[in-house]
């Protein structure tokens, strides 16, 4: 089964996490860009990061480097934004054109049902 690893990352956190699952199980791995940068202190883009959650906001994001229909399974990670995942990871789901037949999700804080739900309604992600 061929794997990837796709994440959004914004302090570095959920990459150290997604390198370390690269490492252990050799899946490929792409990193989810936004086209313009979260500039700014902590709190300013915690605020910034609340009102787009709030708002549905789906930033812009660059193209990942590889064709991800080529894959069985796909990890998803991303940070938690305000009790969901993050409004990138948001765009890059709602911008999938491919089905794999296993998703996973990774998460440096578990938030429980809530996202696993929001996921799964994206008309791509098929549950196993």
């Amino acid at each position: 089964m061929k794997k990837v690893i796709v994440y959004y990352t914004y302090r570095g956190n959920t990459k150290s996490i997604a390198e370390m699952i690269q490492k252990s199980t050799g899946a490929d791995i792409a990193r989810i860009e936004t086209v313009v940068s979260y500039d700014g202190d902590y709190n300013s883009v915690v605020n910034q990061g609340q009102d787009e959650v709030n708002s549905g906001y789906c930033p812009k994001i660059k193209p990942l480097n590889i064709d991800l229909s080529k894959y069985d399974e796909v990890i998803l990670g991303t940070p938690v934004w305000w009790y969901t995942f993050a409004p990138a990871m948001h765009t890059f789901l709602k911008k999938m054109t491919f089905r794999a037949r296993r998703f996973i999700r990774l998460q440096p804080t578990a938030v429980g049902l809530v996202t696993h739900s929001k996921i799964l309604q994206m008309p791509a992600v098929q549950p196993m």
